[in-house]
């Protein structure tokens, strides 16, 4: 849900995210909807929240056991 707030990007986009697509200070995403090539920087910032991007990596980042950015965890199912 951060992640969407944050960058403003669709489901499907989000899905396929993952940390390899970070460097040089940018998260790195190929719409799939256009197939458009774009740069979002880790800076980037939603004040109504507080949070930047690069606070919503560091949280996906938080126990990850997956290469994506949105993970799955067993754990909230069977608590």
């Amino acid at each position: 849900m951060l992640l969407a707030l944050v960058t403003g990007q669709r489901l499907g986009d989000i899905s396929r995210m993952k940390f390899s697509d970070i460097w040089d200070d940018h998260l790195h995403v190929i719409q799939e909807k256009t197939g458009s090539k774009i740069a979002i920087p880790l800076s980037l910032r939603l004040n109504a929240i507080k949070w930047s991007l690069r606070d919503v990596v560091a949280r996906c980042r938080d126990y990850a056991v997956s290469p994506y950015l949105v993970h799955f965890f067993s754990y909230y199912l069977t608590g």
